[in-house]
């Protein structure tokens, strides 16, 4: 088929009979370039991040048509095709005005304009809130990022974190905290496309308290066998005790297991601290007063039998109350003549 193309031609047809007379005829040919369309007359919208698709179509000419991006520069991440196909991952936000061409199976043509936008993208940082850590125990918390184009990375924007705890690029949280407190710092997390978001975060790191029973310790008597086992609580058993500071009295020890074992052997009144730790390392104490009294003698008999002069005399002492052996000696006064005492009688 001859393609002609668009435009208005002037021409003369002459028609002559058999006779050879003749007759001319100006004629005006209009070639009318045929209309096309493109549809859809709009574009819908986007947002960074999420795949886009829309494809056009064209009417009024001779199919099949082509389309050509005319002018205009699309969102970074996204592709028109030939076939009249928008597609992609839109990476870059904002308006954007282009034009596209259709043309058709004999080289007619027809353009539309387009406007349409590309909404940045809203990033969000979950958790957002960091659960509290224990001093000397173990902690990790990783973070997770929507709403952007993975994968993310994350940075530390401001503020402090615990002694002990570390950050790392992908988002976690990692370490062993060593000291009690409360921590705020902020977090940012980057899309691929480069948009990011804040989040500010305050971490709390808690000691636990360590409790140390009984609150007081029975009085002790010289030389008598004393024991007394001390209990923790509030940390992670097993607890390690151990004298913190002050002095037990004498022939008194403190075990690792919190036990008070020995026989006291000198009176007095000792106050000494004692720590309990547990097995992450976490410890408390408690001060203690420890009264030992001393032993109290009873010597008996109470009273001595009269004695006849001239008449042997023998009277026999005992001791209770204290520490065997005991040993007897005259005290104050003195013993009738020819009385004495030795070992107790």
């Amino acid at each position: 088929m001859l393609v002609v193309p668009a435009g208005s031609y002037a021409t003369t047809v002459r028609s002559t009979d058999d006779a050879g007379y003749s007759v001319d005829v100006a004629y005006t040919l209009a070639i009318d370039a045929p209309v096309i369309l493109v549809d859809p007359a709009t574009l819908p919208d986007g947002d960074v991040g999420t795949a886009y698709s829309a494809a056009l179509s064209a009417s009024g000419g001779a199919a099949p048509y082509s389309y050509s991006l005319l002018s205009g520069v699309l969102p970074v991440g996204m592709s028109f095709s030939s076939a009249g196909q928008f597609s992609g991952t839109p990476r870059s936000d904002g308006s954007f005005s282009l034009t596209v061409r259709a043309t058709d199976a004999n080289g007619n043509t027809g353009t539309q304009a387009y406007s349409f936008s590309i909404a940045a993208p809203t990033l969000a940082i979950t958790p957002a809130t960091l659960p509290a850590g224990t001093t000397n125990i173990a902690y990790s918390q990783a973070l997770a990022s929507s709403g952007g184009i993975a994968p993310y990375s994350y940075s530390l924007v401001s503020g402090s974190l615990p002694v002990g705890i570390s950050f790392t690029s992908a988002g976690v949280f990692a370490g062993t905290p060593t000291t009690a407190g409360s921590y705020t710092t902020t977090v940012r997390s980057t899309d691929d496309a480069g948009y990011s978001v804040d989040n500010v975060y305050t971490f709390a790191i808690d000691a636990p308290t360590i409790s140390i029973d009984p609150e007081t310790l029975d009085a002790a008597v010289v030389g008598d066998a004393y024991t007394v086992v001390l209990a923790a609580n509030g940390g992670a058993a097993p607890y390690a005790f151990a004298l913190e500071s002050g002095a037990l009295p004498p022939g008194i020890g403190l075990d690792g297991a919190g036990g008070f074992n020995g026989t006291p052997g000198a009176s007095g009144t000792f106050n000494f601290s004692v720590r309990a730790t547990d097995s992450n390392g976490n410890s408390g104490t408690r001060a203690y007063t420890l009264r030992v009294d001393p032993r109290t003698l009873v010597l008996a008999p109470a009273s001595l039998a009269a004695a006849t002069a001239g008449t042997a005399y023998t009277a026999t002492f005992s001791a209770s109350g204290g520490i065997a052996p005991y040993s007897y000696a005259l005290g104050s006064g003195a013993l009738p003549a020819g009385l004495a005492l030795a070992d107790g009688v």
